[in-house]
């Protein structure tokens, strides 16, 4: 696929404001090394991904970034979980919201979900972010 400088710099950018908003000292390493070796399939997905989730509709930013956490938590991805609470809770989501939107999707996931939640949980006080 095609790529030029521009893509390269928006993507860098996005980035950068993606791992700022998180409250992540940088760029995740293995989101990282993905960007760079297709960058423009990932900068085609975030883009995507950013005009369903990330904008204001019918429904709220808060309340999408809510459903992503539910739908996201039965895949019990701790990394994908954590990223979705922050981005919620960065949205206006309480700490209650967040756990209780987590708690629902382990209806699908049982025990192995519990645990995961739990650690996501563990990660997110240990990270200093408020949750």
């Amino acid at each position: 696929m095609a790529q030029d400088a521009g893509t390269k710099k928006e993507l860098e950018a996005w980035l950068e404001r993606h791992a700022k908003e998180l409250g992540l000292p940088g760029v995740p390493e293995r989101l990282k090394r993905s960007a760079e070796k297709y960058p423009v399939y990932t900068l085609n997905y975030i883009k995507w991904r950013d005009s369903v989730i990330m904008t204001e509709g019918t429904l709220s930013r808060k309340q999408k970034l809510l459903i992503a956490l539910g739908a996201v938590t039965p895949t019990l991805s701790e990394e994908a979980m954590a990223t979705y609470a922050r981005l919620a809770i960065v949205a206006g989501a309480t700490r209650e919201e967040v756990i209780e939107a987590m708690y629902v999707a382990t209806i699908f996931t049982g025990g192995p979900g519990l645990v995961a939640l739990g650690n996501v949980i563990d990660m997110l006080e240990n990270s200093g972010r408020e949750l």
